[in-house]
């Protein structure tokens, strides 16, 4: 059954789940939200195309911790993934993205992880939560659910004795909710300068959401 609600706020309820639960629910949002993003429409991905690669891989979704807003009738309107800091994404999920053309995101996202890597090379579990996934459908935002579904993530986890946790900022949108809520920049790439294999494959996302940020909190 899915997780209790947490709180509530402009009718909006929050509730963190385990492993499995509200997962159709994380889907829609995920594939809903995502297809919006400017990284998403250069690479040419199609609702369909995440909606189905999510379904596929709905075992490997399952979050060590999720996060999900609904509205009052029940319908998700946001959620967030966290996964813990040594979890290895599995070779069959990567190959799905790989297919899709997704190949340049996780090529710039690694990048970005790989100063972080330096100073905290093997955390044991339980040490750095990892916020892989946020998204929120776009006629809902502007709300503060992603302000809020961060907030939430991060109370849970202080619980849990995590010490650290980071996130990717793909968009000007979250990056500036994690700032405020007072994330650091670890490092950063811009797309229209970025070169992978040669080429430079999302120069055309254009500013503001032209940047991609591996950023971190300090949860103690």
């Amino acid at each position: 059954m899915p997780g209790p609600t947490l709180w509530e706020a402009d009718g909006i309820r929050y509730r963190v789940t385990s492993p499995g639960e509200d997962l159709p629910a994380i889907l829609e949002v995920l594939a809903s939200s995502f297809v919006e993003e400017p990284v998403s429409q250069t690479l040419g991905v199609t609702a369909a195309q995440l909606m189905q690669l999510y379904t596929r891989l709905g075992d490997a979704m399952c979050s060590d911790l999720g996060v999900v807003a609904v509205d009052i009738s029940g319908a998700g309107v946001g959620a967030l993934v966290v996964r813990d800091g040594t979890y290895k994404i599995p070779v069959s999920v990567v190959q799905e993205y790989l297919r899709l053309g997704c190949g340049p995101i996780f090529a710039a996202q690694d990048e970005t992880e790989a100063p972080f890597h330096k100073t905290h090379p093997n955390p044991k579990p339980g040490e750095v939560a990892v916020f892989r996934l946020l998204a929120v459908q776009q006629r809902f935002r502007g709300l503060q659910i992603g302000r809020r579904l961060l907030e939430t993530a991060s109370r849970q986890l202080r619980q849990r004795g995590y010490r650290v946790a980071t996130m990717h900022a793909n968009s000007e949108f979250t990056a500036r909710i994690a700032s405020r809520l007072g994330w650091t920049v670890v490092s950063e790439i811009e797309y229209q300068t970025w070169v992978h294999q040669g080429n430079p494959p999302l120069a055309a996302v254009q500013p503001p959401h032209n940047k991609l940020r591996f950023v971190m909190v300090d949860l103690q």
